[in-house]
């Protein structure tokens, strides 16, 4: 038991939020939405679109939290994953694929990058305020 423990003490903490994240995704795609309880779904069944910009805005967040990456790699890590999800919701008999749910995955990406640069810039401007009055 002691063992255990001091192998779940040396996990990095971002490494398994990504992992968690990771999974999530993976089971929204795949798992059929009617199979979900109602209880566990903060949004109606109706916006579709509306979950996937939220879906991709969120991934886009997790993965700059937890990956060290430029940004033009995290763009492409991001954009190919919204093609296999598509791709792969195309596969299964009891999920569609159009290219509207695309057009609102590239938008969640899109809203997510944003979030962190304004994050980013806000930062360096609080930084830099104090930096030059506190001195």
């Amino acid at each position: 038991m002691t063992e255990l423990l001091t192998k779940l003490r040396k996990v990095n903490v971002t490494a398994l939020i990504f992992a968690v994240a990771m999974l999530s995704f993976a089971l929204s795609i795949v798992l059929p939405i009617s199979s979900i309880p109602s209880y566990f779904m903060p949004f109606p069944l109706t916006q579709d679109k509306d979950t996937h910009v939220l879906m991709f805005a969120l991934l886009t967040l997790i993965t700059k939290l937890c990956l060290t990456m430029s940004a033009r790699r995290l763009i492409i890590v991001l954009v190919v994953m919204a093609i296999a999800s598509e791709y792969a919701q195309a596969l299964l008999p009891y999920r569609s694929c159009n290219f509207e749910d695309f057009q609102a995955n590239l938008l969640g990406i899109a809203i997510g990058y944003a979030v962190i640069v304004s994050c980013t810039a806000i930062g360096f401007l609080i930084n830099k305020y104090y930096v030059r009055n506190y001195r």
